[in-house]
């Protein structure tokens, strides 16, 4: 004998029911479709569409108006500096000798948190171009050092942001080539020694290669030779 209970069949919807759910699907979808197309230049309709469904888009990390954070990177790239994503390397120094190492964005869940890690990574990048002052250029990365050495308990350490450059049209045939030009392509824009004291936070920079390039053009004479050779030449 089966003791099992019969099936019972599946719920039928109202046709109130399922007017209403056509509706809110309807809605989601105009949503979607409407921040992927108002992003780049949204007309004045859009932009009072895009006004009404505001906090329906925030909720869902989908805001294209980029002063609603958080916002949607949809976008093209034509290659410019602000095209590239920053990545934050901040290697922590133990009391008993040991390094390790943490990178922004970390591997972390949800998604959206990589995301956030990701926009301050990025805004770090953009304020360590030597356009800025020092003290604008090194304020993100001076508190993103001082908070990761001192959450590692780390008597020092090493800054380094480095900006993950564009790959070239022949190295993005597989996505194979895709990830190894994105491991591989890439250049340090700010790198710096930590030192944590308990009251304050202190960065020295490290001079690259293009800064130090002209303090040793600098030591020659006007002619352009060496001081050793002007010396030699006035003596009798």
């Amino acid at each position: 004998m089966n003791d099992e209970p019969a099936p019972q069949p599946p719920p039928q919807w109202s046709p109130e029911a399922r007017t209403w759910a056509s509706l809110l699907l309807f809605a989601h979808l105009f949503a979607i479709v409407l921040t992927v197309t108002s992003y780049t230049q949204p007309s004045v309709l859009q932009g009072q569409v895009h006004a009404l469904f505001e906090t329906y888009l925030r909720n869902l990390h989908l805001t294209a108006n980029p002063v609603s954070y958080p916002y949607a990177r949809f976008h093209l790239t034509h290659a410019l500096a602000g095209d590239v994503d920053f990545s934050v390397e901040v290697e922590a120094q133990h009391a008993d000798g040991t390094t390790e190492t943490i990178t922004l964005p970390p591997d972390v869940q949800p998604l959206v948190r990589v995301r956030r890690y990701q926009a301050l990574a990025n805004a770090a990048g953009t304020l360590a171009d030597d356009q800025f002052s020092e003290g604008i250029s090194t304020i993100l990365a001076k508190t993103i050092a001082g908070s990761t050495l001192r959450r590692e308990e780390a008597t020092g350490g090493t800054i380094r942001i480095r900006s993950h450059l564009l790959p070239e049209l022949q190295n993005v045939s597989s996505l194979e080539q895709i990830a190894r030009a994105m491991r591989e392509n890439v250049t340090t824009a700010y790198e710096a020694d930590v030192i944590v004291s308990d009251t304050s936070v202190e960065l020295l920079r490290r001079s690259t290669t293009l800064e130090v390039a002209p303090a040793e053009g600098a030591s020659r004479g006007a002619s352009g030779r060496q001081p050793a050779q002007d010396a030699r030449e006035r003596q009798p």
